[in-house]
């Protein structure tokens, strides 16, 4: 990330693709998703398959809840929030991120957990969250 914003955290079961966009309608309505293809796996190289969009890639990592994945947006007029994450984890639930001003992060952390419904949740710096829920939880101790 970089550029003095914290990235804030929250775990959520709902990954389904209506969830995601509710959390980035909310959070982050003027954005712009950061890839223009998504390899299956994320990592494989070379990929067993390749999507191509937006839409695509909620939809599959909805109807494949063991499939990790990390997807980036940034607001395309620089304005707060300044970047949405959705990490879905391979136990079937996802951890919804955004990145800001460090003086907002506290209250926006709240608006957050309140939205995903969520006791876990914690403020990170660069650093991608686990990818599991178990994990996550306990990163959230660990920073608690």
């Amino acid at each position: 990330m970089g550029g003095g914003t914290q990235e804030l955290y929250v775990l959520s079961d709902d990954r389904r693709a209506e969830a995601v966009r509710a959390f980035l309608e909310r959070f982050l309505p003027g954005r712009a998703i950061q890839r223009d293809e998504f390899w299956i796996p994320e990592f494989a190289n070379p990929p067993r398959e390749v999507l191509r969009t937006e839409d695509g890639i909620l939809e599959h990592l909805e109807a494949h809840a063991d499939e990790p994945y990390g997807l980036y947006w940034d607001h395309g007029d620089g304005l707060a929030p300044r970047q949405a994450l959705v990490f879905y984890t391979r136990d079937g639930n996802v951890i919804l991120g955004l990145a800001d001003l460090p003086e907002r992060a506290p209250e926006l952390l709240r608006e957050l957990a309140r939205f995903a419904g969520s006791s876990h949740a914690l403020m990170g710096w660069e650093q991608r969250p686990p990818d599991t829920a178990r994990e996550f939880i306990e990163w959230c101790r660990r920073q608690g």
